[in-house]
């Protein structure tokens, strides 16, 4: 959210010009990512009202900013992406929003109601309500497509960095930076105008009219009358992105910017302004006094990563502005308050080349995990007891084990650090995640012995005549006692004279390896398990080119916590579920169209335009967050083993080794809806033609003239057929995992036999 109200103030006052986009030619644009990233989002054109109920990422937002790099390439003008680190430490509570709070963006219970509301209005009939409150509701972050968007960059060869924590103050630092041109503007929100030494900002760029639009901050300062120091004591009280609006002013209906400068012009600072209310109920509640000063100091002592050394320090300092540069003395002692204590700079390094996520880090960093609503609600027991039991507070947990392989390498400082977990459903207590246990700390130990050499990696790529190093891959090359033996490697010390990891390819297959022991699916002597025997047999039946092992791996993961079944979640039914036929048929439709939802459709650049299902998003928040806690897992692996020294530590091909490892996409109900879609219109149908002579002859005949309907029915699905055959396929590596698991007793009698009647109503729908 920008400075609230600012952009309204300049339009009013004539402060916002326009000038053709060839006045960037041949220069280096700096852009806010997270600013880009919301305007694609926001723009009529791109807009996608059903991703907050289907699921996933945006189905053509690659194609949109894709889109918008061809322009700025074919304009002549080198762009510069610069994402949000860490956010700054908060003090106030999660989940507590001021009462009269409507911003949806900022109070994520609003958010439910209003999609609530929509799913009545969708299931009354009224689709063009639904889909405005839908749009409303949308949830989609930068951070949700983070390894998308690298990928995209990646591949067209765009420059980016992620800041460690305001991605404002690194634009300002490049910009200002007083011996290279890193950027020679910005274009980002209107929170670069609370910087010293900021002037211009380009605010909006239109690649279809070929105009930018940009304002001046000394036109600004001209036009309020206002100093520097009082535009940011305005803009603090107007309240913006990690700055809380000044409570007095949520009251006025009226509220404007202009009244935000009457205000500070009465009272000559924000500081006076704020003590003048001191009695105020909200302002005295929130402590907004305390916050007032930490937004302050937030902005005049952000923290930026200096290019030339790869050090994090205090914008004033990283580059100054007056002829006398102020020295770390003049920094306040009490930084960490706003910023948090400081990390080793080596990771902060591995955040700025993208190895790792701010995600996992700011936990670390503020001592909590912050359990956000998922986009169905999460209202269910089956739901609450997933995340909070299986995910979070079990010792071998993966995001309970991510801050031990993170936390365990650092100073004692950061080692014994308590780490709490907050609840959406729970949000007046407090749970520990037990990092230090003994059951964590030994399962972190027990995977130092994977420090497999090049040549084996290499020599197994060849064997299994593949390219790439995955899951697949690992699991293949140690399928034999002999074969596991040679990957026993001893960790690098100077007893070994073992060399630390130095190759991308190393690093990804030892980052696979141990995450593949630390769920169970590797022994410690490096053969398979139970559940790494299920794993490998299903992926040896499955097509590579269907692009099912995570999915797979997935699958095992809930059916070990108890999550993928044919039980109604919450005892109750929701929009979209199975309702045909028996309740034996419900419940095998309902498997089905479960498990299928777990595989990524190929989608073309489309927004959805099917039905939808709650079921399947309920559903879909299971697999979505263990998706997350998996990815958080991998990446807390590859750090760790930075910070250990088993890999090279000065490592410039974070973002490479990133891509390449898995979890990078989270699948949408796409799957699941389309299954549902097509087997509804057959067993609507098949009874008509039962009795008929040549019925086999007929039921084909109606298979194929669905599929037909269903490819108009799903446009934005590249292939039904193949995408529905695709599905199938996953259902039978399924089935090998399952039964698998049944005859080594790992699962009850029961969970199989669904599975297996399931499997047989199936039967009749394949294509």
């Amino acid at each position: 959210m920008p400075v609230r109200n600012l952009d309204a103030y300049l339009y009013e006052h004539g402060l916002v010009h326009t000038a053709p986009i060839t006045a960037l030619k041949d220069t280096r644009l700096g852009i806010d990512a997270q600013q880009w990233f919301k305007n694609l989002l926001s723009n009529p054109a791109y807009k996608e009202p059903f991703v907050s109920v289907t699921g996933g990422a945006p189905l053509n937002i690659y194609q949109h900013m894709e889109r918008e790099l061809r322009s700025l390439e074919q304009h002549r003008i080198k762009p510069v992406f610069v994402f949000q680190g860490l956010p700054p430490t908060r003090r106030d509570r999660p989940f507590f929003f001021l009462p009269n709070a409507t911003d949806l963006q900022e109070n994520p219970i609003l958010k439910l109601r209003t999609r609530d509301k929509g799913w009545e209005k969708y299931v009354s009939g009224d689709l063009e309500g639904a889909k405005a409150l839908f749009d409303q509701s949308s949830s989609v972050q930068p951070n949700d497509v983070f390894n998308q968007i690298h990928r995209l960059f990646r591949t067209r060869q765009v420059e980016y960095l992620v800041a460690p924590y305001l991605n404002w103050a690194q634009l300002v630092y490049l910009e200002r930076h007083p011996r290279k041109s890193y950027i020679h503007s910005t274009y980002g929100s209107t929170e670069l105008f609370l910087f010293d030494g900021v002037d211009k900002v380009i605010l909006s760029v239109d690649f279809d009219k070929g105009l930018i639009k940009f304002a001046s901050k000394k036109e600004i300062l001209i036009e309020t009358g206002l100093s520097p120091e009082q535009f940011l004591d305005v803009a603090i009280l107007s309240g913006f992105d990690m700055s809380p609006i000044f409570p007095p002013f949520i009251e006025r209906q009226d509220h404007s910017f202009k009244h935000a400068i009457e205000l500070v012009r009465r009272y000559q600072t924000g500081l006076a302004t704020v003590l003048a209310y001191a009695e105020h109920p909200m302002v005295a509640k929130t402590g907004y006094f305390d916050q007032f000063c930490r937004s302050k100091c937030m902005i005049k002592f952000s923290l930026v990563t200096v290019a030339e050394e790869g050090k994090v320090l205090p914008l004033p300092i990283a580059s100054p502005t007056t002829s006398t540069p102020p020295s770390i003395t003049d920094v306040p002692a009490d930084l960490h308050e706003v910023f948090s204590y400081k990390l080793p700079d080596e990771v902060y390094f591995q955040l700025c080349r993208a190895m790792v996520s701010p995600t996992l880090l700011n936990v670390l960093l503020t001592g909590l995990w912050v359990e956000q609503p998922p986009l169905c609600g999460g209202e269910t027991e089956d739901y609450c007891s997933f995340v909070k039991e299986c995910l979070t507070e079990n010792p071998s947990g993966p995001r309970c084990v991510a801050l031990a392989l993170v936390l365990s390498p650092l100073h004692p400082f950061w080692q014994k650090k308590p780490v709490s977990a907050i609840y959406y459903f729970d949000p007046h207590n407090n749970y520990t995640i037990p990092h230090t246990s003994n059951v964590t700390m030994n399962l972190i130990e027990k995977i130092s012995n994977w420090n497999v050499p090049a040549g084996v990696v290499e020599e197994e790529l060849k064997r299994q005549n593949s390219s790439t190093i995955d899951i697949s891959l690992c699991l293949g090359a140690t399928s034999q006692s002999q074969l596991a033996g040679r990957t026993r490697t001893p960790r690098s010390t100077l007893a070994t004279n073992h060399k630390p990891l130095e190759k991308k390819d190393e690093v990804v297959a030892n980052t696979i390896w141990r995450f593949l022991e630390l769920r169970g699916y590797l022994h410690p002597n490096h053969q398979h398990t139970i559940q790494g025997k299920a794993l490998y047999m299903a992926l040896k039946e499955a097509k590579v080119n269907d692009k099912l092992q995570e999915s797979l791996l997935l699958v095992i993961e809930m059916l070990r916590m108890g999550c993928l079944h044919s039980n109604w979640f919450g005892g109750r039914t929701w929009t979209g579920t199975a309702h045909l036929g028996t309740e034996d048929d419900k419940r095998n439709m309902l498997l089905v169209m479960r498990v299928l939802s777990i595989v990524p459709l190929s989608f073309k650049s489309m927004a959805w335009q099917g039905p939808l299902s709650r079921d399947l998003l309920t559903f879909n928040s299971f697999v979505r967050s263990l998706s997350k806690s998996m990815r958080l897992l991998v990446e807390s692996i590859v750090l760790s083993m930075v910070l250990r020294n088993d890999t090279r530590r000065s490592r410039e091909d974070g973002m490479e080794v990133s891509l390449s490892l898995p979890f990078q996409v989270e699948p949408n109900t796409g799957m699941g809806i389309l299954f549902k879609g097509y087997a509804d219109a057959i067993v609507c149908t098949k009874t008509e033609i039962e009795n008929e002579e040549n019925a086999e002859e007929l039921l084909l005949e109606l298979k194929n003239d669905i599929i037909a309907g269903a490819q108009d029915g799903f446009p934005m699905v590249r292939d039904v057929r193949a995408e529905l055959n695709r599905g199938f396929r996953f259902w039978d590596a399924v089935m090998k995992i399952v039964r698998t698991l049944k005859d080594e007793k790992v699962i009850n009698s029961n969970l199989s036999d669904g599975f297996e009647k399931a499997n047989d109503w199936l039967k009749p729908l394949r294509l």
